[in-house]
This record gives structure tokens, C-alpha cells and sequence, in this order.
């Protein structure tokens, strides 16, 4: 698996906004068309590259036949100089992720998904600074994501990997897909075995999508396996 900021895209969207600007400003057309012509250009171009990114990424598979699972970090405080370009790629990734996909009959679908979860000491703070995949002290959330995942296992989720995400005491846990029917069942029994697993090392869980305004959310980001 891996994890990727949305942030280093802005740029390329104010690049190209401002070609259809120029493109529009050439035409004779006035500022304000110019303007609005350039961000339906500039935003139908963010919902194709979205769209693109998305249907590759779960289109993939490994000789498992498993999709490569993939986490997207869509965090605005990353940039103030292209803030308005994230925004408008955030909201297009969230967009399409509420609308779905196609399957091979032309009907949206929702896929299942990996958590993310948040892990909290007494007083709601992280239980550490580690980041993305960090071991050793940094990481003091193993002992616990090991617990889960052994009990987890003895539930049937056949858990596949864990690690520590990007957040200061962020955690994943990653299980094999099922049907969406099952896991959605799974997923909601997940979170009540979490949280009461979670009192018997005296920490709390927080699944929640933007528990930190300064750190990565727990976005639920999905796999689809075909």
C-alpha cells in the first residue's frame, strides 16, 4: 500500500486554468468570461484526471487478483498559495467517491473499504508522533494494532497488513475483501471490536473523518477488486 497528498496536483490546476483564461482573453471575450469559461474548462479538466486516477488505480491487480490499496491524504492546510486548485481537486475526488463506479452493467456501485482509525491516550491527544510505516518507539500503537489484528483474525476477517499511517497515531488495519453486502456487516462490527478492545490497553479510538485540524483524516478510501 501507499499514501499520496493531493497538494502537489494545485499547481498544475492553476497552470492550466490560466491557459484557458488566455486562451478565452485572446477571443476578445470580457474578464468575467474569461473567468468563468477557464474554471468550467479548468474543473471539467480536474474531473477527467480524477476519474482517470480512480478507474486505474482499482483496475489494477496483483497475480492474487487483489487491488493495490491506496490512501489520499486531502488535507487544505498543505498550501495557501493554491489552496482554491485543492479545493476544487478535494472536491472532485469526494464527489466521484460518493457517486461510485460503473460495473460492467452501467450501475454505480459502492466497493469496500480498508479504516483508518486514530489512536488517543486519556486526554484525546495521539498516543505517539510516529508517521507513515514508522517501527520502534516511534510506533507505540504495535502492541495494540497486533492484539486487534490476532482477534480480528479469530472473527474471520483475515486480516492482510497493519501499519502505522500518517497521522500521529493514525493505525491501519487491512482485511480481504468481500462482497459489499458482508463487508459492510464486517465493517460495522469492526469498529465495535475496535473500541472495546481499545479499553484493555487504556487508550481510546477515534473514527471520526477530521479528528486533528494539523494532521491526515480518516478517510474512508475504498478498493475494488474485479
Amino acid at each position: 500500500g501507499a499514501t499520496i497528498s493531493l497538494a502537489h496536483l494545485a499547481p498544475f490546476v492553476k497552470s492550466s486554468y490560466d491557459k484557458y483564461y488566455k486562451k478565452y482573453k485572446d477571443r476578445g471575450l470580457t474578464e468575467k468570461q474569461c473567468e468563468e469559461y477557464a474554471k468550467q474548462d479548468a474543473r471539467k479538466e480536474v474531473s477527467d484526471g480524477v476519474q482517470t486516477f480512480n478507474y486505474q488505480v482499482n483496475s489494477m491487480t496483483n497475480t492474487n487478483g487483489q487491488a493495490p490499496f491506496l490512501s489520499v491524504c486531502m488535507y487544505l492546510g498543505e498550501t495557501e498559495e493554491y489552496k482554491e486548485e485543492l479545493a476544487m481537486i478535494i472536491e472532485e475526488f469526494l464527489k466521484q467517491r460518493i457517486e461510485g463506479f460503473k460495473n460492467e452493467k452501467g450501475v454505480y456501485v459502492t466497493p469496500a473499504f480498508p479504516k483508518l482509525i486514530y489512536v488517543l491516550d486519556e486526554n484525546n491527544n495521539p498516543i505517539d508522533e510516529g508517521s507513515y510505516l514508522d517501527i520502534g518507539i516511534k510506533d507505540k500503537g504495535y502492541k495494540f494494532r497486533k492484539y486487534v489484528s490476532k482477534k480480528l483474525n479469530e472473527f474471520g476477517y483475515q486480516v492482510e497488513a497493519s501499519h502505522h499511517e500518517c497521522g500521529h497515531g493514525q493505525q491501519e488495519i487491512h482485511y480481504i475483501y468481500k462482497d459489499v453486502l458482508e463487508a459492510c456487516d464486517k465493517f460495522l462490527l469492526l469498529k465495535y471490536l475496535i473500541e472495546l478492545y481499545a479499553s484493555k490497553f487504556d487508550v481510546k479510538v477515534d473514527f471520526s473523518p477530521k479528528p486533528f485540524s494539523h494532521l491526515p483524516g480518516n478517510g474512508l478510501h475504498i478498493n475494488i477488486s474485479c
